[in-house]
């Protein structure tokens, strides 16, 4: 499947899940719920996509390095915060299912 349809699935299932809007999850807010919105949607990126990091980074107005370091940042949440994996866990089957269904449409 193409990245730009991998990134149009998963940024909607992340503003879904967490109520924010494609111009906040690229915007410089720190808010909270915005921030982690975004960190999510990079590591989901990297976990569902052959982009690069570059890339990624593009698409959250944000670079390479802050893309590489929210890997970090999502995995400690992920061992720490149960609500936060609970999330993390149903966004990324969802994005998962519309994968394999958008493959065999194909």
């Amino acid at each position: 499947m193409k990245n730009y349809i991998i990134a149009y699935i998963v940024l909607n299932e992340v503003k879904r899940e967490y109520g924010v809007t494609s111009g906040e999850i690229s915007s410089k807010t720190r808010v909270a719920n915005v921030r982690r919105a975004r960190q999510v949607f990079t590591q989901l990126m990297r976990e569902h996509s052959t982009m690069t990091l570059d890339e990624i980074g593009l698409l959250v107005n944000r670079d390479h390095s802050t893309v590489s370091t929210t890997s970090i940042v999502v995995r400690k949440e992920l061992s720490r915060d149960n609500n936060y994996r609970e999330r993390y866990i149903r966004v990324k089957q969802n994005i998962k299912n519309q994968i394999e269904d958008g493959k065999e449409l194909c």
